[in-house]
């Protein structure tokens, strides 16, 4: 037996349409976005409202649609954004569904990748670069408003 074939995981994605992953990858991400904005008008701290307000602004930005491969890694990209900012936020309840959506439309896109037959490890990568914006960012914010 194929070893791809045998595994839980593999069986299940394939089960998924191709437009529901994309779906997934998309609303991951507005949701993402929108959680972010929510604790940026619930905090009243500056450094806080900062760093949601531009973390939202770039998730959004990486909804431009774009063909093949670069597509799959801008929203990889952008997964990972509301994925890692969540984890700055995971004190608040909407950082932990920061955490939730990121993680989903990071799959949906690597999922989609691979059943487009493409190779899935640069949108992996892309997902994981997306750390290096956010802790700069919260870094230069902090030391902007301290």
């Amino acid at each position: 037996m194929n070893a791809a074939v045998s595994n839980p995981l593999v069986r299940i994605s394939a089960s998924v349409p191709s437009a529901t992953l994309r779906g997934a990858s998309i609303a991951g991400r507005v949701f993402g976005a929108a959680l972010a904005l929510l604790v940026a008008f619930d905090q009243s701290y500056d450094p806080t409202q900062a760093f949601t307000a531009i973390a939202a602004g770039l998730v959004l930005a990486t909804l431009v649609q774009l063909r093949g491969g670069w597509g799959d890694v801008l929203a990889a990209f952008g997964a990972g954004l509301v994925f890692f900012s969540g984890t700055v936020l995971t004190h608040f309840q909407s950082g932990i569904g920061m955490l939730a959506v990121g993680l989903l439309a990071g799959l949906a896109t690597f999922t989609f990748a691979y059943r487009s037959g493409r190779d899935a490890t640069l949108p992996a990568v892309a997902f994981i670069a997306a750390a290096l914006v956010t802790a700069p960012l919260q870094a230069a914010i902090v030391f902007a408003f301290e």
